[in-house]
This record gives structure tokens, C-alpha cells and sequence, in this order.
């Protein structure tokens, strides 16, 4: 049989509570004008994923593809961020075949895809055409019962941001907070829209690599906002974004939540992986910033039979009043977003 290699990544954005009010007030009294104008702008936050795609690996049994998710706050307000990657993976004949269904873009093995998920890898109860059944990568990659996860043999993460150069990014065209996309490059794929790039103008090739922008390098492109009443997006065309850095990470941009407590809890700039795979990051996102990388590469030994492999990115994005519409955080991931809230009093 020949050998295929198959590897897909979507991005999926749910995001956090966001006050995004935008008031105007003009005020006359007693025949002696007084105009007042007020505008509160809108926080919001956006998730990037730029995938290189597998291509390179066709000639051979294994490699590292680049693959980095990372946070950006667009906006004047402060944010608290948190990510959680789930994954789904299957080997066999037809492996990845599949088609959309609905608006959810719902994926449905085809009647060719006779692939297995793979044993002793947490996949047991995993639907390709059901995302909320993949599980999320715990701490260390392991399993829920903390064994190792045969799915580690194919598939290992590097998680944080040891690079010694900083990643460049092009700040998002997308700073409407009420849509959910993700901002892809390369080969990772919008999961609202199942499209790539797709707010970036096609004069300029996007590989989805470390360095696919420099710093300092512009780019023309259509901005959408919203008016703060509804979802729906005002376009700008021929707005200019020009290229910069993430934030310098610190704790080499990653530590898992049994870490973070043994090193007496601290806050910065860095990611903190809980034992539930919710990530978070350790500091207030600052206006018009971006995180360091929560994951920057993915290493893959192919296997001999057909396969197909996803991640699945979920994020949740806050402004610190609206904290407590985040479900399902810990006690120590309630004690790490006390602390950050403690460090900026």
C-alpha cells in the first residue's frame, strides 16, 4: 500500500466574556451648547495559527513541521487569556476522508474511510464528526489515568517559546470581537469558515513557517470591526498592519500547573498547562500585544498505514470584570488568575 501522509489542523475560536459597549452622548443646557463625545472601545482577542503543513514529510519517515498557536489582544483593554488543544487521530484505509455538513462544518467519515482510531491513546470514545469528543493534551502528553499515550510514539508537542528569536506576526485584520475566527496561515484551516488565509491578501505567500513575515515588513489588507450592536462586520479596505513581535517569554514560555505550584506560584509571561488541558496565560495580556508561543512545533515519525491528525484550538478570552463567566477553572487555575489580578493592584 502506498504510504499517505494526512495531517489537518483546525483552529476553533469560543470566546471569552467581553464587555464591548460603545456609547455616545451629546448634552444641551439652557441654550449654552455642551457636546460631549465618548467612546469606549471594544476589547477583543484573537488566536493565530500558522501551520506549515506535512508536504516535506512525503519523502521521508520523520520531522518537525512548524506549528504555532499563540494569543494577541488587539485592543486597548487588558485581557486574560486561556487555551485548551484537543486532538483526534486515525490510521487505516481512508484515513482523513471525509464531508462537510452544515454551517458547523460538521466532518462525516466518508463511505471510503475505513480508519481506526488509534488504541491506548485516549481516543476510545473520539468521533471525527463530534469535535467536543477529542480529547484535550494534558500535561506531558499523557493520558486522564497519567499513563503514556501510544499516540506520543507519531505525535510529540514542544510547547512554550525557547526560540531565541522572537516570533514576528502581522497584528490580526479580524478586530471584530464578536466572530469567532481564528487567524490562519499556511495549512491550518478556519473552522467557521473552513477556509485558509483568509484575511490576508493573496499577494503575499503565506507558508504558515517561523519566519514567513519580518519584522518591521507592512501588509495591505481588508480590516473588519463592528459597530458594538451585533456581529455583523464593517469593512475597511486598504488598511496597512505592519509586522512585530511577541512578547519576550519568560520560564521558557511553558510550565505545567504541578510546576507552577512547586515554584511558589508565580506570574509572568508564560503559559501554564493545567491538569484539565486548559492553558493559561500567567500575566494581563497587554493592549495591542501577543503571547509568546504555546506551541511552536509538532514532531512526526509517519506510520506505515494511511493516517489523519487534527487539533482542535478552543480559546477563551477576558476582560478581568467578566472573570467569572469562565466555567470549569480549577481551584489552582482560580488561585494563578487571583494572582495575576493581585500582581496588577
Amino acid at each position: 500500500m502506498k504510504k499517505k501522509t494526512k495531517l489537518a489542523l483546525t483552529s476553533l475560536v469560543l470566546a471569552g466574556a467581553l464587555a464591548a459597549t460603545g456609547t455616545f452622548a451629546w448634552t444641551s443646557m439652557s441654550q449654552r451648547a455642551i457636546n460631549e463625545a465618548q467612546l469606549e472601545k471594544q476589547p477583543g482577542g484573537r488566536i493565530h495559527d500558522d501551520y506549515q503543513g506535512v508536504n516535506a514529510l512525503k519523502s521521508t519517515n520523520s520531522g518537525d513541521i512548524n506549528k504555532d498557536i499563540y494569543a494577541e489582544n488587539y485592543s486597548n483593554k487588558p485581557l486574560y487569556v486561556r487555551v485548551r488543544l484537543t486532538e483526534f487521530y486515525e490510521e487505516g484505509e481512508g484515513a482523513g476522508k471525509y464531508v462537510l455538513n452544515g454551517t458547523n462544518h460538521i466532518m462525516e467519515p466518508s463511505a471510503d474511510n475505513k480508519a481506526k482510531v488509534l488504541p491506548k491513546s485516549g481516543l476510545d470514545n473520539a468521533k471525527m464528526n463530534d469535535r467536543s469528543t477529542w480529547p484535550a493534551y494534558l500535561p506531558n502528553g499523557v493520558l486522564a489515568d497519567s499513563s503514556t499515550s501510544d499516540l506520543r510514539k507519531i505525535i510529540t508537542w514542544k510547547l512554550g517559546d525557547s526560540n531565541q528569536d522572537r516570533k514576528v506576526y502581522m497584528p490580526t485584520f479580524n478586530q471584530n470581537n464578536m466572530n469567532l475566527s481564528a487567524d490562519v496561515t499556511g495549512e491550518a484551516i478556519d473552522e467557521l469558515t473552513w477556509e485558509k488565509n483568509i484575511y490576508y491578501d493573496s499577494s503575499k505567500e503565506l507558508n504558515g513557517t517561523q519566519d514567513q513575515w519580518q519584522l518591521g515588513e507592512t501588509h495591505t489588507s481588508t480590516l473588519f470591526k463592528n459597530d458594538g450592536n451585533n456581529a455583523d462586520s464593517v469593512e475597511t479596505p486598504g488598511v496597512v498592519h505592519t509586522a512585530k513581535q511577541t512578547v519576550t517569554p519568560a520560564r521558557g514560555g511553558y510550565m505545567t500547573m504541578t510546576d507552577w505550584v512547586g515554584a511558589n506560584k508565580p506570574t509572568g509571561n508564560f503559559w501554564v498547562h493545567d491538569t484539565d488541558g486548559w492553558m493559561y496565560w500567567a500575566s494581563e495580556l497587554a493592549p495591542y500585544t501577543a503571547t509568546s508561543l504555546l506551541l511552536d512545533q509538532l514532531h512526526i515519525t509517519v506510520p506505515q498505514n494511511d493516517f489523519y491528525y487534527a487539533i482542535n484550538v478552543i480559546s477563551d478570552f477576558s476582560t478581568v470584570e467578566d472573570l467569572n463567566q469562565w466555567t470549569g477553572t480549577s481551584t489552582n487555575a482560580n488561585d494563578l488568575l487571583n494572582k495575576i489580578k493581585a500582581s496588577k493592584e
